[in-house]
């Protein structure tokens, strides 16, 4: 990948570690289903399953077991207000 990003990328980002913080996936067929969200509350280390107003809260060992089709993460040096 080194060929891909800027010589000043490290220098002006020294934090390049992320941590995921949702997962967006889908259950069922091609032709219906569902889409559901595995998301983290920050504050508490906690994951949650959320479908439409389902709510649940989930091992997470289990967040990354169905196929993704987005993924959210967060650079790890941005605080929870959203600063750096």
């Amino acid at each position: 990948m080194k060929d891909y990003v800027h010589e000043d990328f490290l220098s002006l980002n020294p934090v390049t570690k992320y941590n995921l913080i949702a997962n967006i996936f889908h259950t069922g067929t091609v032709n219906q289903g569902s889409y559901k969200i595995h998301v983290l509350n920050q504050p508490t280390n906690e994951w949650y399953e959320i479908e439409d107003l389902h709510v649940i809260s989930i091992l997470p060992q289990l967040v990354l077991l169905p196929e993704s089709c987005i993924q959210l993460y967060q650079r790890q040096d941005v605080k929870l207000n959203g600063d750096i």
